[in-house]
């Protein structure tokens, strides 16, 4: 190995691989009308990075829906999933990205706040999934970013060192993570 080589790069999913954010928002509102509330940008923005979980939990309790977290979580989750399917395309410049990562002899992982099942099938449908070694969602991890534990997992899984290797980040949770 050359000195100060990168071995890995682990990268965030949602508007930095894959540009999400306009199917995130769309699951975001549909999930509030579909319960007779309205959102806004902000709040949006500030539910930006945590795992779904708790976003949901979140925004449920913000609004003041009642209902059971694992049915509220469901419903969000199928919204999210058909948002995916219409709007969540490779962001400009991710296909350049794994190509010189693959040249360079680098590993890619993604590390995401979205479940691991809902990630491998975007990056599946988008004909990159083949190029990520790993993927570990917010649903593989006791805590979710900010907490480092994905990032934690994911170089635990390639078997790289911390120090061979680059993050590439979005969201201030996903920046204190890595």
């Amino acid at each position: 190995m050359a000195e100060g080589r990168i071995e890995a790069a682990l990268l965030d999913l949602d508007g930095t691989l894959i540009d999400s954010l306009p199917a995130l928002k769309v699951a975001y509102r549909r999930f509030l009308e579909a319960h007779g509330r309205a959102g806004s940008d902000e709040e949006f923005e500030r539910w930006n990075g945590p795992p779904l979980a708790e976003v949901v939990a979140g925004v449920a309790a913000a609004h003041g829906i009642a209902g059971d977290a694992r049915a509220l979580f469901d419903e969000y989750l199928g919204l999210v999933e058909r948002s995916y399917l219409d709007a969540a395309a490779l962001a400009p410049g991710a296909e350049a990205l794994l190509g010189w990562l693959e040249r360079a002899g680098a590993k890619a992982a993604v590390v995401t706040s979205a479940p691991a099942r809902l990630a491998s099938s975007v990056l599946a449908r988008n004909g990159v999934s083949e190029r990520v070694a790993t993927v570990v969602g917010g649903d593989d991890v006791a805590r979710g970013k900010p907490a480092p534990d994905g990032y934690r997992q994911a170089l635990a899984r390639l078997g790289v060192s911390p120090e061979r290797a680059i993050a590439v980040e979005d969201s201030a949770s996903g920046v204190r993570a890595a």
